[in-house]
């Protein structure tokens, strides 16, 4: 069966959405944590690049399928006015049938600006084997020849 899942072609998984933004660590507090309850341990509304740590520049990404498929990955590539080179980022990543959303995001030392956003960005959702599936990029992102 997982066999099947991960052989779908990619005209089937689609990125319904890619918001980026900047969240403090309050905006993932839930209301459980309120009265003395435990984070949310599987942050399966999240990842992160430093687990631990909420506050960061986020990427609300929406993908769709009709089937799961297991064992992707995201990857992220940013520009920032701060740095020459690309910063390139991957997550582990398993696709839910349906339409889903997860936050992916730089926390921690890896966002620690709230006023700085990123000049362009990119991001690509790959297969198991490595294949692109689909991508969405900001206006400003470019490819080098």
């Amino acid at each position: 069966m997982a066999l099947l899942a991960n052989a779908m072609p990619a005209q089937d998984v689609a990125l319904e959405r890619v918001w980026p933004s900047y969240r403090d660590a309050a905006s993932f507090t839930r209301l459980l944590e309120y009265f003395g309850g435990a984070p949310n341990a599987t942050n399966r509304d999240a990842i992160r690049t430093q687990p631990g740590k909420r506050a960061g520049y986020y990427w609300l990404v929406r993908s769709s399928s009709p089937q799961s498929v297991a064992d992707c990955t995201i990857k992220l590539e940013i520009h920032r006015d701060d740095q020459t080179e690309v910063q390139v980022h991957t997550f582990p990543y398993s696709v839910r049938a349906g339409s889903h959303a997860v936050n992916v995001g730089l926390t921690g030392s890896d966002w620690a600006d709230p006023a700085a956003r990123p000049i362009a960005w990119q991001l690509t959702l790959l297969a198991p084997n490595g294949a692109p599936l689909v991508s969405e990029r900001s206006f400003l992102w470019r490819r080098e020849p």
